[in-house]
């Protein structure tokens, strides 16, 4: 009889283990995705998931299999709204559509710039680009990463100083 408890134990602590495990690489693939779009929402659902891993991680050190179960459904339930919060705009990401629709903004934003002799700037999120263009001239600043008040700001000092 002891014996059998004991296995139903270590089943118990292996299946927790590993769910635990699953669940904390969709939490970091999560936060990396949220990060590159600055998606709030998702990140506040992302922190309540965090919260609730490391107190399955105590439990599951106390052996608390029952109660690290419990915990291990909450974790569950703050992904999928992080992942529901996020899908949508990664969606647009996706779409050709909409990223042709950019690229022609992008375009005339310099084609703009060039006319009227002023200075502008633009963004790509997905490859972590800023650009400020004047008189049609780009200048483009690589692997930036800051929220779109910092670059109108930056553009607003550029144009100032130039």
């Amino acid at each position: 009889m002891f014996k059998q408890l004991e296995i139903e134990k270590q089943k118990r602590a292996s299946v927790v283990l590993e769910r635990m495990k699953s669940l904390r690489e969709k939490h970091n693939h999560l936060e990396n995705v949220t990060l590159l779009v600055h998606l709030k929402l998702p990140r506040s659902y992302l922190a309540r998931a965090e919260v609730a891993l490391n107190e399955v991680q105590t439990l599951y050190k106390k052996e608390q299999y029952p109660a690290s179960e419990e915990k291990l459904k909450e974790v569950e339930v703050y992904l999928a709204k992080a992942e529901n919060a996020t899908a949508p705009v990664l969606n647009r990401y996706r779409d050709t559509n909409q990223i042709a629709r950019w690229k022609r903004w992008a375009t005339e934003t310099i084609e703009e710039s060039r006319k009227k002799t002023s200075t502008a700037s633009s963004l790509s999120k997905p490859i972590r680009n800023c650009c400020f263009t004047k008189m049609g001239l780009v200048e483009k600043l690589s692997g930036w990463l800051g929220s779109e008040r910092l670059v109108g700001q930056a553009a607003s000092k550029r144009q100032c100083n130039a």
